[in-house]
């Protein structure tokens, strides 16, 4: 039996932090006095999230894409009590906007818009590529926190607007880290390899599933040191720094993905900033 709950009990499930900017993530958990329900779903934009035990209370990831709009938006959890009683909660989560700067940049022109039929063929086929691996979902195989994958600033930011040869282009859908070529970089969390390959924009490329919807993706890499299929551990080096694919110098760009959204990878590591592994 399906049951709408009170807003007492609605309240006894705690979304921190309460807004969101678009890229954002938040973490939902139970901090009600009672025996914790345990969460069955958790729904946000028609995307199931992640669920998980996080200091012995049933929690959800949730992500909010780039692209999102601001606004008051509805999310819902469903849940069930220590008697067996199904609960249906309607809460909602507050998307603020952000105003991102801007970073103009001049390159040659196949860089930017490739016309040769044979790398437009490479890039379509990356893209189906993509799709796929994004389509995956697995148990949830992570758990907090999350770990810095270099110790190199951040030279660009999650969501810059960019302008390459005066044209508007997506919004940066990651962070990317300076470092010198052949840095190792570390895997952020457990995860299967689900992709190590060369792609025509990112170069060499690792992607790892760590279940739940939740991917991590490191590009432009020098060397790959793992294999699809593979599954690694917190901290694992997968990979070295470089300057592959579409490229202006050495570094790591990283991104994050939960479900469908394009999260902030800085976003998900703040959120555990506090605790040690």
């Amino acid at each position: 039996m399906l049951v709408l709950l009170c807003a007492r009990v609605e309240a006894d499930f705690v979304l921190a932090p309460e807004t969101l900017s678009p890229g954002g993530v938040a973490l939902l958990c139970w901090q009600g006095p009672e025996t914790p329900h345990d969460l069955l779903q958790v729904v946000f934009f028609g995307a199931v999230q992640p669920l998980l035990q996080h200091k012995n209370r049933p929690c959800a990831l949730v992500g909010v894409d780039l692209d999102q709009a601001p606004g008051l938006w509805p999310l819902t959890v469903e849940s069930v009590a220590p008697s067996g009683s199904r609960h249906l909660a309607h809460l909602s989560l507050r998307i603020e906007g952000v105003e991102r700067p801007a970073q103009r940049l001049t390159l040659p022109k196949q860089m930017v818009t490739p016309t040769k039929t044979k790398i437009v063929q490479q890039i379509e086929k990356d893209r189906k590529r993509l799709d796929q691996v994004f389509k995956r979902y697995q148990p949830v195989h992570f758990s907090p926190p999350f770990l810095r994958p270099v110790e190199g600033e951040v030279i660009s930011t999650f969501g810059l607007r960019r302008v390459l040869n005066g044209i508007p282009k997506s919004p940066h859908n990651g962070v990317d880290f300076r470092g010198a070529t052949g840095t190792k970089i570390k895997a952020m969390a457990r995860g299967e390899v689900a992709l190590a390959d060369d792609l025509y924009y990112t170069g060499r490329t690792v992607i790892l599933d760590h279940g739940g919807g939740l991917f991590s993706l490191y590009a432009h890499l020098d060397s790959l040191s793992v294999i699809a299929g593979e599954m690694v551990e917190p901290g694992k080096w997968i990979g070295t720094i470089g300057s592959t694919g579409r490229s202006t110098g050495p570094h790591l760009h990283m991104g994050t993905r939960l479900g469908k959204a394009r999260i902030d990878p800085l976003a998900l590591l703040a959120l555990f900033a506090d605790e040690k592994r």
